[in-house]
């Protein structure tokens, strides 16, 4: 078994390899180090430039506890346990080859079963900031729950926290339960990450939106038309919605072409107070493949009782047949003095949507939006898209894009409704992009390369933790430094990105933010001037196995300086050869 600081100079010397590599090449992927104590590569230190900042500022996570919630860390039956991953060196714990031996402690497991995408955002975490404390926590099924994780997280001390979620009960309008417990735990100081969702649709290649976020329907005033004799509810029918914004040519139907497969899985909200509502709005799927469209489904509120301002369309069990379909909502109860705003979003971009007859921002009416309820209500320090890895210059074409809207004060505990805002309060988001699509032990898409099994992680859920270690990184530079000075840094040193939406209309900061986050340039932005850091903290994990081995402070520090140089000269000696070897195929 290594001791940590053998595990630090097996970092830094592969963080070396990594800088050959890409001094030579001009590839963004990290290299196999020979002696690696891994089973798989970190793949994202390339992109992030997060090896090249360990090994320049000496820095592993250590002294860092990062919070993680997500849907469950040891309850599927997959094709690794946790104690597997440890053994393989992808996650810490008793017997990890690399030293890094405190184990991910779950302070909340769900008790609804799960697939395991925390112990796969743990991975990542690991990979970046191996030496960084994880503690997991389930975020149960609604947004009390989860609340309830965000807070025993802080509890257990998480500086860094990251989800991956969006619990039931979540809103378009307002914020919730959960949201106000983020605000609560970056009052204490906590820097807190979430992933922006993947529900952005693209028009598809010959059409006439290609290219142009279709995903996501909102108007600030629900427009009351009468519905068409064939509209079927088991309710009172006031009337329909009309979605033509121009009013030259009303409307009820919001047409959509779908290909095989599965049915969309749509949200509907209104701009009431959630508990105060008045008004009952019901999505209707129809079919139009006949003379007379047939009803495929019907929504079902978010909750039970009156003032739910919610509904959802769920996926049918049955595939869809390719062909024409139509969204339509009914108000099934009125309000006479208001009118609110409405938001049709998806809640998982699954469906084959080829095509929507509406399907660019024409008058009030806005196109594209897919972040609610904590991406883009404020809540968070930040929200993150997604880029591929191995092409992080490019935005993913799923990935969710803001901004979001707030009409009305937070729920409250007491049901009571809260009163609406003077003005509407627009949330601008993501705010930063990480990269998605790199290796886990488990988890993602599987595919055999080279006669080798592999499982690749991707959407935002993956994007959010990566950037969750790149923090922790900077956290374990400058721990005094504080979250907001930290955020601030990895804004100010993001990496600029394209934003591929621009000429439809879509503002930077709702698309790509700030851009893609630089583990190097952040660092190196924080420490003022590149160099190694102080030893870590003895609270970090590493750094307590160095206290039981009888190494003294000064014995790991004078090794990371050590093994900064050597890294450094390995860059300079690659960046001389293949100067030389440019010159020789000149």
């Amino acid at each position: 078994m290594r001791s940590p600081l053998l595990a630090k100079a097996a970092l830094l010397v592969s963080a070396g390899a990594l800088m050959l590599t890409g001094a030579v090449a001009g590839v963004s992927a990290p290299a196999h180090a020979v002696d690696s104590c891994r089973s798989i590569p970190v793949e994202a230190d390339g992109p992030l430039r997060s090896a090249e900042a360990r090994a320049a500022f000496g820095v592993d996570g250590s002294g860092v506890t990062v919070g993680l919630m997500s849907d469950s860390f040891d309850v599927s039956q997959g094709v690794t346990t946790w104690q597997d991953d440890v053994a393989s060196g992808v996650l810490p714990g008793p017997g990890n080859p690399c030293g890094y031996e405190q184990p991910v402690e779950v302070v909340q497991e769900s008790t609804r079963g799960g697939i395991d995408e925390g112990r796969a955002m743990a991975q990542l975490v690991h990979g970046i900031a191996p030496g960084a404390r994880l503690v997991f926590a389930s975020a149960g099924g609604n947004v009390d729950t989860a609340a309830d994780s965000v807070r025993a997280l802080a509890a257990a001390g998480a500086q860094v926290i990251v989800d991956d979620v969006s619990p039931a009960g979540e809103l378009v309008y307002q914020k919730t339960a959960l949201s106000l417990a983020i605000e609560d735990v970056r009052a204490q100081g906590v820097l807190y990450l979430t992933s922006a969702g993947n529900e952005n649709i693209v028009g598809a290649a010959g059409t006439a939106a290609e290219g142009r976020p279709i995903s996501g329907w909102s108007t600030p005033a629900y427009r009351p038309l009468a519905c068409p004799a064939w509209v079927t509810l088991d309710d009172s029918v006031v009337d329909c919605l009309d979605f033509d914004p121009t009013g030259a040519s009303p409307d009820p139907t919001y047409g959509l072409t779908l290909g095989e497969g599965k049915s969309p899985n749509e949200l509907i909200q209104w701009g009431e107070p959630q508990d105060g509502a008045k008004t009952r709005l019901v999505l209707q799927l129809y079919s139009l493949e006949s003379d007379t469209p047939e009803l495929i489904a019907t929504s079902r509120p978010l909750a039970e009782g009156p003032g739910v301002t919610a509904a959802t369309l769920d996926p049918l069990d049955d595939p869809v047949e390719a062909g024409e379909y139509a969204f339509v909502v009914v108000r099934a109860a009125a309000d006479p003095d208001s009118l609110p705003a409405v938001t049709v979003a998806p809640e998982i971009a699954g469906a084959d949507v080829q095509a929507v007859e509406y399907d660019r921002s024409t008058g009030p009416d806005r196109v594209g939006v897919t972040t609610y309820g904590h991406q883009s209500d404020g809540s968070v320090s930040a929200t993150i898209g997604a880029a591929r890895w191995s092409t992080p210059d490019t935005l993913r074409d799923y990935s969710s894009l803001g901004p979001g809207t707030l009409l009305f004060g937070p729920t409250r505990e007491d049901e009571q409704p809260a009163a609406r805002l003077p003005e509407p309060e627009v949330v601008h988001a993501p705010q930063m992009i990480s990269v998605d699509g790199t290796r886990t032990s488990f988890f993602g898409s599987r595919s055999v390369v080279d006669g080798e099994v592999q499982y690749r992680f991707s959407g935002t859920s993956a994007a959010a933790p990566n950037a969750a270690a790149v923090l922790a990184l900077a956290w374990s530079l400058k721990p005094g430094a504080g979250a907001d000075a930290i955020l601030a840094a990895a804004q100010r040193t993001a990496r600029p990105m394209v934003n591929p939406y621009a000429d439809f209309g879509f503002a930077d900061e709702d698309v790509v933010g700030s851009g893609l986050i630089d583990a190097s340039a952040l660092l190196t932005d924080l420490a003022g001037a590149p160099g190694p850091a102080p030893a870590p903290s003895p609270s970090g994990s590493a750094s307590v196995t160095l206290a039981a081995t009888g190494a003294t402070p000064a014995g790991p520090l004078l090794a990371v300086a050590m093994l900064t140089l050597l890294a450094g000269a390995a860059v300079a000696g690659a960046r001389l050869r293949a100067a030389r070897l440019h010159a020789r195929r000149g």
